[in-house]
């Protein structure tokens, strides 16, 4: 199975996402025969994305963090970014409109060989998908897990002011 996603300049930074590969493994995981799911991060961030939160691996990735010795587990931004400026070729311009940048991965056979991402559906990888989902709702206003916001709580004043505000407008 593979997942793929591209977000609008708009919705950058507002965690949807990372919401939604979470969804997806977590749905995954429970279609069989699927094993593992494969990502074409065309860019640092996504694959940064998915080996802090979904344990992806690559060969080329795994080969150079072994050469640099860094740990998978406290892997950073800053080293993806070098992984990618190291292995990459094709100077991917920021800019690109997404019909440019679908064209190029057509004309570019070798396009993704490099950021190619596996991501393995076994208990340790779930255990952190499902963390991963529940905390990226909890930061995007769900605390309850549910797809719900969290109603504001009134306090005891405004409560009672409200009462007032009844009562006085049943004596007029």
């Amino acid at each position: 199975m593979e997942i793929s996603s591209k977000t609008h300049r708009d919705y950058e930074g507002k965690k949807y996402n990372l919401l939604l590969r979470s969804a997806m493994i977590l749905l995954a995981y429970n279609i069989r025969p699927v094993t593992q799911i494969v990502s074409r991060a065309i860019n640092p961030i996504s694959a940064f994305s998915m080996v802090k939160y979904f344990n992806a691996h690559s060969e080329d990735l795994d080969e150079y963090m072994e050469e640099n010795d860094i740990n998978p587990g406290e892997i950073t931004l800053a080293d993806i970014q070098a992984f990618f400026d190291e292995k990459s070729d094709l100077g991917m311009d920021e800019d690109l409109t997404e019909e440019k940048e679908a064209a190029l991965m057509m004309e570019n056979e070798d396009f993704g060989n490099i950021t190619t991402l596996v991501v393995h559906l076994n208990k340790e990888t779930m255990d952190k998908t499902r963390e991963t989902y529940m905390s990226t709702l909890e930061r995007m206003g769900y605390p309850d897990g549910k797809g719900r916001k969290q109603k504001s709580k009134r306090t005891r004043k405004s409560k009672k002011s409200k009462k007032s505000r009844k009562s006085r407008k049943s004596r007029n």
